[in-house]
Parts: C-alpha cells; sequence; structure tokens
C-alpha cells in the first residue's frame, strides 16, 4: 500500500489549524534531537519530503499546499531561507554602482524573533523549552505569528483576488479594500476560481503536481478547509480535480467553521446585513456537504469547536478557547491524535481502509463525527485500575463529561447508535507514574467496553493506543487549570503553579452516526429559506456567472434531502 499522505490547507481558519499541526510535528523532530521517545514511534517520511536546497544542502518540509487570501502570510516568506541561493560577492561581474532597494519586513512579535535568533545561533543541547503561549494569546492576528516550520517554494499559494481581513472573531473574514478587492464569502466564488486557466495551471501544474509525481506511492490526501466561506466552494472543485488524476485515492476533508458561532446556533442578529452573512454562511456549508456526498473513498468530518467560557462548560480541565489561537490547538490536537496511526512505525493505519470503514454503511454517509478528549482525565491512585476505570465510566443514553463532541455544536458527547467508529488514544504510558502502571495495562479492555456501548455493528470498530503522549510546544497556548499537572494527569489535590504543561493524554473518535442528519437539517433549512433577492446577491447574476444556478441549486437540495435520509436510516 502506498505510504505518502499530501496535506491540502485552505483558508485562514485551516491554516490556523494546520499551522499547530506542523508545530507539533516539528516538536517530534526536536524530542528526538534530544534523545527523547518519539522517534520509536513516528515515520516521518509520510508527511515530510527530503530534497535538496539551491546550494545543494538538505531539506525536510512537509509535503504540504495552502492556499490563503491576500494579507495572510505576512511574516511567511514564499521562498523561504532553506531555498535561497548565497549570496557570492566574488561572482559579481557588473562594474558600475549598485543600488539595493529592500523592503521592510513586517514586524515580528517575540516568538517569532526568538526563532530567528534560535536559526542563527542553534539551540543549545539540553536547553530548557520556554512556552510563548500567554505572549502569543495577545499578540497573534494571522496564523503565520506561530508558525515555525520552513516550507518548500511550492507549498504557499495565494489567492491574489480577495484581501482577508485581519480578524477571526470578526463576523466577516473579508473586507473589500480601497484596491477593489472583494470579500471572499460564498460558495461560487470559491468554485469559480479554477476556472482561471492561467492560475489554476501555477496551482494544479506547479504546487500540488509537484508534491504527486514526486512521491513513490501516495495513500491519500489530508485537507484541512474552510466550510463557510468561498473556501469551501474552492475546496470542493480541487477535489473535482483529484478524482479525475487520481479517482481511487484516499481523501480526508476536515472542514473547519472559524467564527464564534456555529451552524446549530439559533440565529438572534437583527442587523440585517449581519443576518444575511450568517445565512449565506450555513449554505456554504450544504453546498459542500452536498457535493461531497458524491465521491467515493472521500470521509468529511466538519468541526466547530466550542466557544463557552470555562464557567459554562462540563469539563473544566480546560480553559476558556474562544481565541483564533486556542480554538485552533485544540483542534489541532483533535485531528493530530486522530491520524497518528496514520504515521507509525510499525503496524500503521492506513488512510484507504479507514476512509472505506467509515463510509462503508452507505454511499451517501461519508461525512463523520469527530469527538476529543484533551486532556484524557487520568491520575494516579491507591487502585492501579481506578485510575483508568474512571476515565471510560459511562451510562447508557448519558452524557460523557469529558468528551466534547466537535461536530454535534454540543459540549459534552450523547452516546447513541453508530455506524461506524475509530478510536485513538495516546499518552497513558508516558504521562502516568510508574506506580500506576498495571492501569495502563488494563486499560485496552477497559476502552473496549466504553466503545461496546456505543451501538455499532460488529466488524466496524477500531481502535489504536500509542504510548507517545501530546507534546505541546512553545507555541502551543497554556490553556489548562491547575489541576492538570506539567506531566498532564490530573491531580485534584494538588494545583500546578506558573509551570507550563508539556505533554497531555487525549482521546479522539471518529464515528459515522445518524445524528449526522441535524446538521444537513440545519443548513438545507437555510438554503431552503433563501428568498430570491438573497439568492441573487448569493449566486451572482443567477445564471452561472458564478458556477450556480437556479436549477442547480434545486438539485443540490434534493440531493440533501437524499443525504438527509440516508443518515436517518442508519439509525433503522
Amino acid at each position: 500500500m502506498g505510504r505518502e499522505i499530501i496535506t491540502l490547507q485552505l483558508g485562514h481558519h485551516a491554516n490556523f489549524v494546520g499551522t499547530h499541526f506542523w508545530n507539533t510535528q516539528d516538536e517530534y523532530f526536536r524530542a528526538s534531537e534530544n534523545n527523547a521517545s518519539p522517534e520509536r514511534e513516528i515515520d516521518h517520511d509520510v508527511l515530510f519530503r527530503t530534497g535538496q536546497s539551491l546550494w545543494g544542502g538538505e531539506t525536510f518540509t512537509p509535503r504540504l499546499v495552502l492556499f490563503d487570501l491576500r494579507g495572510s502570510f505576512r511574516t511567511l516568506k514564499k521562498i523561504s531561507d532553506l531555498y535561497k541561493p548565497p549570496i557570492s560577492v566574488d561572482a559579481a561581474t557588473w562594474g558600475g554602482d549598485v543600488y539595493s532597494i529592500v523592503q521592510e519586513p513586517y514586524p515580528q512579535n517575540e516568538y517569532l524573533r526568538h526563532l530567528s535568533e534560535e536559526d542563527a545561533v542553534g539551540q543549545a543541547d539540553g536547553s530548557e523549552q520556554q512556552n510563548y503561549g500567554n505572549v502569543l494569546d495577545k499578540v497573534v492576528d494571522v496564523w503565520s505569528d506561530f508558525n515555525r516550520l520552513f516550507y518548500h517554494p511550492h507549498t504557499a499559494v495565494e489567492i491574489p483576488q480577495y484581501q482577508h481581513k485581519p480578524s477571526w472573531t470578526d463576523q466577516e473574514e473579508t473586507v473589500a479594500h480601497s484596491t477593489g478587492l472583494g470579500s471572499f464569502d460564498t460558495y461560487s466564488q470559491g468554485y469559480s476560481l479554477l476556472g482561471d486557466r492561467e492560475w489554476t495551471e501555477d496551482v494544479v501544474e506547479n504546487a500540488i503536481r509537484f508534491f504527486v509525481e514526486e512521491s513513490d506511492s501516495i495513500q491519500g490526501f489530508n485537507m484541512f478547509a474552510d466550510c463557510n466561506n468561498g473556501f469551501a466552494g474552492l475546496s470542493t472543485n480541487l477535489i473535482e480535480y483529484l478524482r479525475e488524476e487520481s479517482p481511487k485515492t484516499a481523501i480526508t476533508v476536515y472542514g473547519v467553521w472559524g467564527n464564534t458561532s456555529n451552524p446549530y446556533s439559533v440565529n438572534q442578529i437583527t442587523n440585517s446585513k449581519q443576518f444575511e452573512r450568517d445565512l449565506f454562511k450555513k449554505v456554504n456549508l450544504a453546498l459542500m456537504i452536498e457535493k461531497l456526498s458524491q465521491h467515493s473513498a472521500l470521509s468529511f468530518v466538519p468541526i466547530f469547536a466550542s466557544h463557552k467560557h470555562a464557567n459554562d462548560r462540563v469539563w473544566k480541565h480546560v480553559t476558556s478557547i474562544s481565541s483564533a489561537y486556542r480554538t485552533s490547538a485544540y483542534i489541532s490536537a483533535a485531528i493530530e491524535t486522530l491520524t497518528l496511526p496514520q504515521r507509525y512505525k510499525r503496524d500503521p493505519a492506513h488512510m484507504h481502509d479507514l476512509v472505506t470503514m467509515m463510509t462503508a454503511p452507505s454511499r451517501l454517509c461519508n461525512m463523520a463525527s469527530l469527538s476529543t478528549a484533551m486532556p484524557l482525565p487520568i491520575w494516579p491512585s491507591a487502585s492501579d485500575s481506578e485510575a483508568i476505570s474512571s476515565v471510560v465510566k459511562y451510562d447508557q443514553k448519558a452524557r460523557v463529561p469529558w468528551l466534547e463532541g466537535l461536530s454535534s455544536g454540543d459540549l459534552s458527547y450523547v452516546t447513541d447508535t453508530v455506524a461506524a467508529q475509530f478510536c485513538s488514544v495516546r499518552g497513558l504510558a508516558d504521562v502516568l507514574p510508574r506506580a500506576s502502571r498495571r492501569a495502563v495495562e488494563e486499560f485496552p479492555s477497559s476502552l473496549d467496553a466504553f466503545l461496546s456501548s456505543f451501538m455499532c455493528p460488529m466488524g466496524y470498530t477500531q481502535r489504536r493506543i500509542s504510548s507517545l503522549a501530546f507534546p505541546l510546544g512553545e507555541a502551543y497556548p497554556q490553556f489548562f487549570d491547575p489541576q492538570v499537572t506539567t506531566s498532564g494527569y490530573i491531580d485534584p489535590f494538588t494545583k500546578r503553579s506558573d509551570e507550563p504543561v508539556i505533554q497531555v493524554p487525549v482521546m479522539s473518535l471518529l464515528q459515522t452516526t445518524p445524528a449526522m442528519q441535524n446538521l444537513v437539517h440545519v443548513t438545507m433549512g437555510a438554503a431552503e429559506g433563501l428568498g430570491t433577492a438573497q439568492f441573487l446577491r448569493y449566486a451572482g447574476d443567477g445564471k452561472g456567472g458564478q458556477g450556480l444556478t437556479v436549477e442547480e441549486f434545486r438539485e443540490i437540495l434534493e440531493g440533501l434531502e437524499n443525504v438527509q435520509s440516508a443518515f436517518s436510516e442508519l439509525a433503522d
């Protein structure tokens, strides 16, 4: 089977999540350099490529193509320092005067200045790692503000037709400037971008195809994509291209909903323009759901992280995650844990096998629900087994307070009938003290009992357990309450002082469940609620100028009804 995975990131919210994801991958390299343990499990070649710089040096960069609007890249250089040719004074042949015109660089924050100094002088072996989470909490505006990796020149793709509005929390993500660049708000705007032949050839030929052709055997594409703006349309059209080139290659799409509400929220906005913008966001997701349901070997995972304040949360050990920087970190940990088994050195989980299992119950039910527990609530106990068994206790049809549903729009998960499920748990052996090792040995049977509480057909449950805890690097936010120790377990009798948490155990649970019909119902209702004037504003002239006609829209609504019915039948 294939080994390499190519990652695609589309949109500002998705790139926030992706930046945390790649920072975590870099933590594994740093740990292995310090003779720590991650190298024992992870095959870095799955996500990274080896190459050569222009002056012959070896490079190791992500197999990644990321898309964003103008104004999002800032400190990220189109040509990273890894690929800049050395300047040789001796090579100069011009005998006249030389004038240097240098553009003022975008100012770096404290964390990025630290990285520049580290690159210049090198990090001392065994030096204590700092955490810049509290600093970044106050200054992060775009995802490049906390990016620590160098990228290949084919990685970053700017969409020059639209300008980013520099705020995640504002209800409108993009803004028209005096340059005439408009907002990137609708599915049709994104879908029509690939109609620009010159831009498409640049993206497809020079970026995606470059990483595809240099790989030995691709196992799939992981895509992080905004699902509530124009990137919903661009990602859908890009998948259609990938399907033409690779009809059977597995694709997993993580649709990130980035603003402060989620599709399940009741719209109480009185401003008519803002109400319409929020309505359009739900319609964008509805179109994305229907279009992706037409593809085989594809799994779509919509994600809406909770923005509830800590006092409103059922699970108290994570405090407020309302900012873009914090929310994306939380989401990234869930995705990184879910996909960790794909990067095992021994007996890895293959993308195609997972996607096939998750979509097997019904062709139209290729949308899955993601839940996570971060940190997984474990603590040392007088009874070894008690530390673990307390985690997986459950009441049928009751809330699981420590498992947060990222796709359900709710704070805690409700046990239910499921058609397929995949669970990844990490960090027990790394986090628990040696006195609790017997609990680690007993955990698999406890986890099996927990997973069996979901009514799932035989053969459609898989789980993977890794000893490797989730590493919290220098740029990861510290949003844990004082009962979470620096090692990541929970100690209800003491409080952590100012020391940062360096690792945590995490559980990620992916399920194909009839509960996803609720999301289809909500977004389809938004699409059906568009009036004639609203539809014309949403779809341009309504004659296909932006790729969506009235007839096509009606077909999409019919398709959504079929998708909703298919999920409803899973409960039968």
